[in-house]
């Protein structure tokens, strides 16, 4: 089950992004060099991007080492939040370079990354979104971008995608986002693909057309601006529709190396995935519905490829695990574990009812707030 929420225009997406809640408790642990500095594999996109300049943060000297190996700085350089990876956020309250700006005097650090998402009610409105660059200006960090495959009213219908009948809205979304300056984004193709809230959601039947598309798409806005990358994106735990397997959501849904720079997973503390103990955290880390964190994390590491969670975040619904600082604290610790494949994640920061889990402007989660503000 997964709530809707009221349109927001020029916001954010419409519905509730699934997840899982994640623990530490039988990950795989790093591996030592894995990441070794080596360039990632580009895919399509076949361009190495220049190293940012170097962090001026807290970050320690240990921390900045493994930085320097990691897949995190082989992909998109140093990161800015001194951190080992590219931290990021979804600010809440409407996007813009203002909030992100607040946000990183709140954090008191940079963030390398702004969650941002175009409007999706028609065909029409995903292809005017050239407003996104317009009220990013002035935010130094990068943007990935939650890109659906198919607007609302357009339920499953595949064919509007393979048949070619739209390629000039990803050609046209490719385009704005090169001449707005962040021809570098991360996109996130289809994000949540595996869900049944969205419009692109996919089956096990459907599988073979949801992978066609992705490929399309990622040509098409490749074609556009070389150095945009790729990101095949799953909700955790939620598994796949008709499934055969735990794991289809990763190993049947995936398009491809040829097309992909990274896995993605989406993960948040509700439902039978919430967790307040080291025995549930261990439990959703590998959820018995569907691939959850640890899945993926070892699925990107297999294929070479780079690991990120876009959002994630405590969750305040009444099937949510409320103001939990120990699943911030477990999440800090996972990324640590496994830093050598972990290019970026995103906190989810939203005070709207449905999730009401910010820990920023306003602070609805003050000891998961506390608890970030002094791990990240």
């Amino acid at each position: 089950m997964r709530l809707t929420v009221p349109f927001l225009p020029r916001t954010r997406r419409l519905l509730l992004a699934g997840a899982v809640a994640l623990s530490i408790t039988g990950v795989a642990s790093v591996v030592p060099g894995a990441a070794n500095g080596e360039a990632i594999s580009r895919g399509v996109t076949g361009t190495a991007l220049r190293a940012a300049p170097a962090v001026v943060t807290t970050a320690t000297t240990a921390a900045t080492a493994v930085a320097v190996k990691s897949r995190a700085v082989s992909m998109y350089g140093r990161p800015r939040s001194g951190l080992p990876w590219h931290s990021g956020i979804w600010t809440g309250n409407g996007m813009s370079a203002a909030r992100s700006i607040a946000a990183e005097r709140w954090a008191g650090r940079p963030f390398d990354f702004t969650t941002v998402y175009p409007s999706y009610t028609t065909w029409d409105e995903m292809a005017d979104s050239s407003w996104i660059t317009r009220e990013m200006a002035g935010y130094r960090g990068r943007l990935v971008v939650g890109l659906p495959l198919l607007p609302n009213n357009r339920r499953g219908q595949w064919n509007d995608v393979l048949s070619g009948r739209h390629d000039g809205v990803f050609r046209q979304i490719a385009r704005d986002l090169k001449a707005g300056g962040r021809g570098d984004a991360a996109i996130r193709v289809g994000l949540e693909a595996n869900g049944d809230w969205f419009a692109w959601g996919v089956t096990y039947a459907t599988a073979a057309q949801y992978r066609a598309a992705f490929r399309r798409v990622v040509t098409i806005m490749n074609r556009e601006s070389p150095r945009l990358t790729f990101w095949f994106d799953t909700s955790a735990g939620f598994g796949l529709p008709g499934q055969r397997n735990r794991m289809d959501a990763l190993t049947v849904l995936y398009p491809g190396d040829h097309y992909v720079d990274g896995v993605s997973m989406d993960h948040y503390d509700f439902w039978e995935l919430t967790a307040k103990s080291t025995l549930s955290w261990s439990k959703a880390l590998r959820p018995t519905k569907g691939p959850g964190l640890a899945d993926a994390a070892a699925f990107a590491r297999a294929r070479k490829k780079g690991f990120a969670v876009p959002e994630w975040g405590v969750h305040g619904a009444s099937f949510g695990g409320g103001d939990n600082a120990f699943f911030i604290r477990k999440m800090h610790a996972f990324f640590m574990a496994n830093r050598d494949v972990l290019v970026y994640e995103c906190y989810f920061n939203e005070p709207m009812s449905y999730i009401k889990n910010a820990i920023f402007s306003p602070v609805q989660m003050p000891k998961a707030s506390a608890a970030y503000r002094k791990l990240f």
